[in-house]
């Protein structure tokens, strides 16, 4: 496991940690985010385009990235707590 603070690109836009997780890194089926309190995630590629939002309402959510291309993915992390951005690969 690793949080967002340990990948590459990271890139802490204030300096409260959100105690957010991504994992595992890098994915081939699913990954999983584990967050403090409620969320919205941006997952893009690294190009910028937006591929899913989703939000999270407990501390815990799985989803399915295994229609994804293989390649490096942009995750956009906002809470009340501030925005987190960090990366994850996709195998």
């Amino acid at each position: 496991k690793h949080s967002l603070a340990d990948l590459p690109g990271i890139n802490e836009k204030n300096n409260s940690k959100n105690d957010i997780e991504v994992y595992p890194n890098p994915a081939t089926n699913n990954l999983t985010f584990k967050v403090g309190q409620p969320a919205k995630i941006e997952i893009a590629s690294i190009q910028g385009q937006l591929i899913r939002t989703l939000e999270t309402t407990g501390n815990k959510m799985s989803i399915d990235v295994s229609s994804l291309p293989s390649g490096i993915y942009i995750v956009t992390v906002k809470t009340v707590k501030g925005i987190e951005v960090g990366k994850f690969v996709k195998e």
